[in-house]
């Protein structure tokens, strides 16, 4: 497979659409600080994210990887009532009994499994809120993502992939990620250039999307996007 050169934008290109369809009025975000422990988008991804959130206009959202719920609760709250939010995670620790310090957090494999057991009784308790205020639009499915079913799903405007790191999990997500994504829909990966979490990139870096679909990464951040071709020139601009 040969490896793809997806072309990096700077985040004000993101912006500036926004503000091009806003009709430059003032725009606004909720969200909370970002946390320091690993795992978490920075405030330049959560402020990415709510922008595509603005651009699109989703009506539905799909989230790989829960973790402490940050974005999550990102998605519940800078979205009317009406956007159903999904997310799915993993339902219990690998290793109950194992002790965090006893992970290697700077190998792959255990990096996810200290992330998993890590975010157990770590939900934040901003998410935790949201899903109580917003239990009519809130799903959580909690379940290897290798086991979803992404037939019986409902289509999604915006699907965040941010689950396991492995090159077999990466890729069952992102097959997923399409299979459930609507036609005018936008799919975002985390830990794009992770110096851990290397499968991200190896597989972003060799990962051609069908037509209309095109692939960029935003300078600065940890972030890959795939959107349609019209969108994708947009940004270019």
């Amino acid at each position: 497979m040969t490896k793809q050169n997806h072309p990096e934008i700077r985040p004000s290109s993101v912006f500036r659409e926004l503000e091009i369809i806003s009709g430059y009025a003032s725009n606004s975000m909720l969200s909370i600080i970002p946390t320091a422990d690993i795992g978490s988008t920075t405030m330049i991804e959560k402020a990415l994210l709510v922008a595509l959130i603005k651009i699109i206009n989703p009506s539905s959202i799909f989230e790989f990887g829960t973790f402490r719920g940050e974005t999550c609760h990102l998605f519940l709250e800078n979205t009317s009532d009406n956007v159903k939010v999904y997310t799915c995670d993993l339902p219990s620790p690998l290793d109950e009994n194992k002790n965090l310090g006893e992970y290697n957090i700077l190998n792959a494999a255990e990096n996810d499994q200290y992330l998993t057991h890590f975010r157990q009784n770590n939900l934040i308790p901003a998410f935790l809120s949201s899903i109580q205020a917003n239990k009519n639009r809130f799903t959580q499915l909690l379940c290897n993502s290798m086991s979803l079913d992404a037939i019986v799903l409902p289509k999604f405007d915006l699907i965040f992939v941010d689950g396991g790191h492995t090159p077999e999990l990466v890729s069952n997500d992102t097959q997923k990620a399409f299979q459930m994504l609507s036609n005018k829909g936008v799919i975002v990966w985390h830990d794009y250039k992770s110096s851990i979490h290397t499968a991200v990139t190896d597989f972003i870096d060799n990962f051609v999307p069908e037509s209309p679909y095109r692939i960029f990464t935003i300078k600065g951040t940890s972030l890959a996007i795939s959107v349609d071709s019209d969108l994708f020139a947009k940004f270019l601009q």
